[in-house]
C-alpha cells in the first residue's frame, strides 16, 4: 500500500522534472521553489 507521503513526494518528483523541467507551466517554477504550492493527498 502507498501512503500518503509517498504520493506527495511522487506528485514532487512529477511537478519538478515534468511541469518544471519540461517549461509546462511558465509560472510553475516560481510558486514551487517559493513554496507556495499546496499538495494534499484525499
Amino acid at each position: 500500500m502507498t501512503t500518503p507521503d509517498e504520493v506527495i513526494a511522487a506528485t514532487r518528483n512529477w511537478v519538478e522534472k515534468a511541469v518544471i523541467g519540461l517549461n509546462l507551466c511558465p509560472f510553475a517554477k516560481a510558486v514551487y521553489v517559493k513554496n507556495q504550492v499546496r499538495i494534499v493527498v484525499s
